[in-house]
């Protein structure tokens, strides 16, 4: 019998964009699945568009009276789920036809837990994909700690066994919540099974989570804290070994890190306050977890990208290597907020009164 796969989509302030991934994933070519939209209180007009899906019976709407975040939208997803595997697939992004049967064969020939597929970027419309004959491999992370150390914390390229939400959910008012569940989810299936084919569009949204605000200060670095912080709550719970506590360590540090390098994005921030932030973020990362970012292989994989290069050896002009203090992990997040409350959303220094 056929398994049935739901796919959750929250969907926040998308509404030129939602029709074409609803419809990508009504013309999969996989027949058995549901698709579940959270609707997030949306300020544009995404709630008028996927009125046309009401009467679709494949479709399942449900209207948020107040906007909580995607990482409340996925976990409502999973509550009113009804499928034997999950996608999570967000609301910019288009997938190709045959991106689910493939994740379900993929799944079901190896046996696992998560099936993987590749991703691509585009900004205005995807590139015609040519489909390729590539079979999926079978990659055992428990000997292959490189692996995992090199992935991105990205939850819409998999298909999961709804068995590995009996423990996991998203962490809620926070962003950067899938980096938190993803890892884990990974760990505790050991085993995954990839598909080496851009099945996933990823529409580099310059009005989006990742892209938002990056001239302005914003809490996202606080998030980014917290997200790491629950990566290994959730990695606790779910694995009694030490298997994976390095490659968690890793990534919990690289987490803290990168919002060292994004807050060197925030160009209206003066360059006292970047050298105050940035030694209060990479101390904070180096004390908690032992290790530099030069003994880090996860943050020395990304500088393969020259972006990532570049921001890492501005950061390291702003570090004072001598920088100590004994305050704890609190004080400094105080610290930290305190700098990015200095700025209003505009990127302008506040004026004290």
């Amino acid at each position: 019998m056929m398994k049935k796969v739901s796919i959750i989509v929250p969907l926040y302030n998308t509404g030129k964009y939602v029709s074409k991934c609803i419809d990508s994933i009504l013309n999969q070519d996989y027949p058995n699945i549901e698709v579940i939209i959270i609707e997030d209180y949306s300020l544009d007009d995404s709630r008028e568009v996927i009125k046309r899906y009401n009467n679709n019976p494949q479709v399942k709407i449900i209207l948020q009276p107040i906007n909580k975040g995607v990482g409340v939208a996925r976990n409502i997803g999973l509550d009113n789920a009804s499928g034997d595997y999950i996608a999570f697939i967000d609301s910019d992004d288009i997938i190709e036809p045959s991106m689910i049967s493939h994740l379900v064969l993929a799944l079901e020939h190896y046996n696992v837990s998560i099936a993987m597929c590749n991703h691509r970027s585009f900004i205005k419309e995807p590139k015609l994909l040519y489909p390729s004959t590539s079979h999926p491999k079978l990659i055992n992370l428990d000997h292959n700690i490189p692996f995992l150390i090199g992935m991105r914390g990205y939850c819409w390229d998999k298909l999961y066994r709804r068995e590995l939400f009996n423990k996991l959910r998203f962490p809620e008012g926070i962003k950067f919540e899938d980096l938190s569940f993803t890892y884990p989810a990974l760990i505790s299936s050991r085993q995954i099974a990839y598909v080496d084919e851009e099945l996933y569009n990823y529409r580099r949204n310059l009005n989006g989570i990742t892209m938002l605000n990056k001239r302005i200060p914003n809490r996202g670095i606080i998030d980014l804290y917290y997200a790491s912080e629950k990566l290994k709550d959730n990695y606790q719970l779910i694995r009694q070994d030490n298997t994976f506590d390095q490659a968690v360590m890793y990534l919990a540090h690289a987490a803290i890190y990168i919002a060292a390098l994004d807050s060197l994005c925030w160009l209206s921030m003066s360059y006292l306050d970047h050298q105050k932030m940035s030694n209060y973020i990479t101390y904070l990362a180096n004390r908690k977890y032992g290790i530099t970012h030069l003994e880090n292989p996860v943050i020395l994989n990304n500088m393969k990208r020259l972006s990532y290069v570049t921001r890492i050896k501005l950061l390291e002009t702003l570090i004072d290597p001598n920088y100590h203090t004994s305050a704890s992990d609190d004080k400094i997040l105080k610290k930290i907020t305190k700098i990015v409350d200095n700025y209003d959303e505009k990127g302008c220094k506040v004026k004290k009164k």
